[in-house]
């Protein structure tokens, strides 16, 4: 048999071992962000007379830290912090801090006459979706209005930056714990969609790799806007997250998972 050949029959073989390799070094992603909240409700403790309450200073947090310094915030303090999130899409660029034109820049596209509207009859109506007199069910219903027309006028991944997170969108986070199912798919690439295609299914049979991979541990809401990026956000179950924190307005239930893909 030449060595043409051997090579061409070994390759299957090399996109198997890559796959072992990367699922074997690649840390569960579920385990990193149970981990990483632990740290963050601990600093959480050790700064809870000096937590971040502006926009400069919560705004460039990790999406862990972000959930957890805002399950301590008062509710006048939570508004306070999307009146100054949702007011940097309606300020001049000319007047933008730096964080603010890179929240703007990530959005991808000038916003439309429409989603001006619905943004600054957002920010008109944060009184009542941050009103302490009403139950929690009662604030949802009139955040509800804003974040189903934000499913029409937005893309997913721009209502989650609007109206699911304050600040800066956590990409970076995000690609951290991306899970196992990334780094094979950069491992193999250039051997042809077939043969990809083939080792892939090999893997999910012998439980190598899954076709979607949890990549958080209660980080959203799938009856709420998704805040996974441009993953999806659904229940696989074992999520017992708190009662609000994700979502449209950070106000819904914490009760699924960013899954890959």
């Amino acid at each position: 048999m030449s060595r043409k050949r051997l090579a061409v029959l070994g390759m299957p073989l090399l996109a198997i071992g890559a796959l072992i390799t990367a699922a074997a070094v690649q840390p569960d992603p579920a385990s990193r962000v149970a981990i990483d909240q632990a740290k963050a409700k601990a600093w959480v403790v050790t700064q809870r007379a000096n937590l971040p309450k502006s926009l400069a200073a919560y705004g460039p947090l990790s999406k862990i830290y972000k959930k957890a310094v805002l399950a301590e915030l008062s509710i006048s303090e939570q508004r306070n912090l999307w009146r100054e999130h949702l007011e940097t899409f309606l300020t001049p660029a000319e007047k933008q801090s730096p964080m603010q034109q890179e929240m703007v820049k990530a959005l991808g596209a000038p916003l439309t006459a429409p989603q001006l509207g619905l943004i600054r009859a957002a920010v008109d109506s944060l009184n009542r979706i941050f009103d302490s007199s009403l139950t929690l069910p009662q604030r949802r219903a009139v955040a509800s209005v804003f974040c189903d027309s934000a499913k029409v006028l937005f893309t997913k991944a721009q209502a989650g930056m609007i109206f699911g997170n304050i600040g800066l969108h956590d990409t970076a986070y995000d690609r951290q714990i991306g899970g196992v199912t990334r780094q094979p798919t950069m491992i193999l690439a250039g051997l042809g969609t077939d043969l990809v295609a083939a080792v892939r299914t090999l893997a999910v049979k012998v439980h190598l790799l899954t076709p979607t991979t949890p990549r958080g541990t209660c980080l959203c809401n799938y009856n709420s806007l998704c805040d996974c990026g441009t993953d999806s956000c659904a229940s696989t179950g074992g999520c017992n997250g708190s009662d609000s924190g994700c979502g449209c307005f950070g106000i819904w239930a914490c009760n699924a998972n960013c899954l890959l893909g």
